[in-house]
């Protein structure tokens, strides 16, 4: 369960001199800046490319050889924020790395904790005042159980902790629903039960879990969001007698109390990613063997729609899905890109599906050789002030 923290390697800058008829050498370590400014070109999309031990921010448009703008600190970024907020945080899973990131571009490395034994973060919400709520994954606090739950941060408008809570909870997705937090994950142990816990948004202070009796089975809880008193999680767990085969099922618990309602409603197998944007659930299957499709099901767990996506990359696999408003981002990365001397050909594209209209637009992005790390996260260039 524990995410296993590592160093980077820094950076080097190298010279050399000639002396008395010998080259000396030189090679000096110069660390990433913790803060600056991307700047970003009209149209140009921010694009992280992250690796196990460096990171760097890209300038990129759909078609065209992103330019490489800055390293960045820390390594393994892998989470972002929606973008509904004047501000976007990006996270890394194994590491201390936290950006926070405003519509200028301006951008600065976050400290939730300055001393502590962490893994990295697990997930993160943007809140409309600028803030964020944070989820890292905190070896230190171990219960006694063994388990390994998560230390919650909120974050003011200039990234500054206002409050932190420990919960036994290993956090998949954060959702915010009027004055109460709710995160989602699984227990944290051996065994994996899926779990969801509520906080109060002010202070921190927990409010309710589930509290019925969940089938063993069950392995986590991907998503879960409140609509009309109502928590609606997404649950997924192997297929009965094929374990290789994941079913996923919607279930309904009553809010304040963690009763569950009814029986789980299912709702296709092999579908990894789920978003609930307004009073619809969105979820992507991928296959090697097919085309990628993007399901639509209402609350009740009825199939709306499903689509194919025309995906402009060689087998592709999605990295992240974020909204804004009603518009819904789907951030693949391929894991084939086609590589040349200097270039590697569309490398990742961000799909955007207007969930009013239907319409599905997209960007794909080549990225130079020698920062390609691979997948990051991806802002697009409409969410910027230029």
């Amino acid at each position: 369960m524990a995410k296993l923290k590592a160093r980077g390697r820094g950076f080097l800058r190298c010279g050399s001199v000639v002396l008395l008829g010998f080259a000396l050498s030189s090679c000096v370590l110069i660390p990433p800046p913790k803060e600056g400014q991307f700047k970003l070109l009209s149209n140009e999309s921010l694009i992280i490319q992250s690796s196990f031990d460096r990171s760097y921010a890209l300038a990129g448009k759909s078609g065209s050889v992103a330019r490489k703008l800055t390293p960045v600190p820390d390594f393994d970024y892998g989470f972002q924020t929606d973008l509904d907020g004047p501000t976007i945080y990006a996270g890394a899973a194994r590491s201390d790395g936290l950006l926070r990131i405003d519509k200028k571009g301006n951008w600065r490395k976050i400290e939730t904790e300055k001393i502590g034994d962490f893994g990295g973060y697990t997930a993160l919400f943007g809140l409309p005042d600028g803030g964020a709520i944070v989820a890292r994954n905190k070896l230190a606090y171990n219960l006694p159980d063994g388990s390994y739950p998560n230390k919650i941060f909120r974050l003011d408008a200039d990234g500054e902790v206002v409050w932190s809570t420990v919960v036994g909870l290993y956090v998949s997705r954060i959702s915010v629903d009027d004055n109460r937090v709710i995160l989602s994950g699984d227990d944290g142990k051996d065994e994996e039960q899926p779990l969801y816990i509520t906080l109060d948004l002010e202070n921190g202070s927990k409010v309710e879990q589930t509290s019925a009796q969940l089938p063993e089975s069950w392995y986590n809880f991907d998503d879960c969001a409140v609509r009309n008193d109502t928590i609606y999680c997404v649950v997924g767990y192997p297929k009965p007698g094929n374990g290789d085969i994941w079913d996923t099922s919607l279930v309904k618990f009553s809010l304040g109390e963690g009763k569950q309602l009814g029986n789980p409603v299912f709702l296709e197998n092999e579908i990894y990613n789920f978003r609930f944007i307004n009073d619809k659930l969105y979820g992507v299957r991928e296959s090697s063997k097919d085309h990628t499709k993007l399901y639509t099901f209402d609350l009740d767990g009825n199939l709306l729609s499903k689509e194919a996506l025309d995906i402009d990359l060689i087998y592709p696999v999605i990295h992240g899905m974020y909204k804004q408003g009603t518009k819904l981002y789907l951030d693949f990365w391929a894991t084939e890109a086609k590589k040349s001397n200097l270039t590697v050909k569309k490398a990742q594209s961000v799909l955007c599906l207007n969930t009013d209209t239907g319409k599905i637009t997209s960007e794909t992005y080549d990225i130079p050789k020698s920062v390609y790390l691979g997948a990051g996260p991806v802002i697009p260039s409409s969410w910027f002030t230029r």
